[in-house]
Order: C-alpha cells, then sequence, then structure tokens
C-alpha cells in the first residue's frame, strides 16, 4: 500500500473557484480524481503539473499556461 501524499496547489480551471492547497495520494486514481479524468504530466526538477489529458491546449486559460510556464522555468521575468 503506498501511503504517500504530496501538498498540491490546485488552481481550478474555471476561475469561480479559489486556488487552495490540498493534501494529494501518489496514486493514479486520486490523480484522476484531481484531474476529472486521464492524467497528463508536466515534470520539471521536483515540480510536476497534472492536467487532465483529454484537454486541447488552446483550451487552458492563459493565466494557467502563464502560471505553468513560471513554476517550470519556462518563462522569463517580465
Amino acid at each position: 500500500m503506498n501511503t504517500t501524499n504530496y501538498t498540491a496547489l490546485i488552481i481550478p480551471a474555471e476561475g469561480t473557484e479559489p486556488i487552495c492547497l490540498q493534501r494529494v495520494g501518489a496514486d493514479p486514481g486520486a490523480l484522476e480524481d484531481l484531474v476529472g479524468g486521464a492524467v497528463g504530466a508536466l515534470i520539471r526538477g521536483d515540480w510536476h503539473v497534472y492536467l487532465n489529458a483529454e484537454a486541447q491546449v488552446g483550451s487552458v486559460p492563459e493565466h494557467l499556461t502563464k502560471l505553468a510556464e513560471l513554476l517550470l522555468g519556462g518563462a522569463k521575468a517580465a
């Protein structure tokens, strides 16, 4: 049994829900519940960004894309 948990920064795709911290299990089922379906991942160092794998890149809100770029070190500071 895997008892590992991680702290996740949850940024809902819909802007009507608040950003929050949540403990998340390391098992695939917990991640699927979190993203609402199949899991797609972006991993850089110790940062992991999990998204719904069925989401179209163009449908991800711009603020989430910019945050992911900053967290993953892909964006330059303005």
